[in-house]
């Protein structure tokens, strides 16, 4: 899934909770850390309630511009309006594994082999 086929096509098809969440969920696994396609859910999801956007920004905490900003791309704001937002829609946050993740990425960067550059000192 990308940024350019997301938006208005998916409004129709998210008639209930259910399909929201499943959408939501994928959007957040697909993304590429930046928050970006998460944001994109949320603004998708909350057009297809016909959700009021003041009420919205009011509900999360967050300033009417800076939501809108977030929506089109605009802002990034940082982990705690999302989560704010999202729970203004009625989702909440939670974690699973990957599954490669059987050892911590400081455990990974141990094994990989790559060797650290030192540094240069200079006499």
């Amino acid at each position: 899934m990308n940024e350019e086929e997301t938006v208005t096509q998916w409004q129709p098809y998210l008639p209930n909770l259910e399909d929201e969440r499943l959408y939501l969920d994928g959007c957040a696994k697909e993304d590429a850390g930046d928050g970006r396609l998460v944001l994109i859910a949320l603004r998708d999801i909350a057009r297809s309630r016909n959700v009021n956007m003041s009420d919205l920004a009011k509900e999360a905490g967050i300033s009417r511009t800076m939501l809108y900003k977030s929506f089109a791309g605009e802002a990034r704001p940082g982990f705690a309006p999302v989560l704010r937002i999202a729970r203004a829609l009625g989702f909440r946050l939670s974690f699973g594994q990957l599954p490669d993740a059987r050892q911590s990425a400081a455990a990974r960067a141990k094994t990989s082999g790559r060797k650290r550059k030192q540094p240069v000192v200079k006499a």
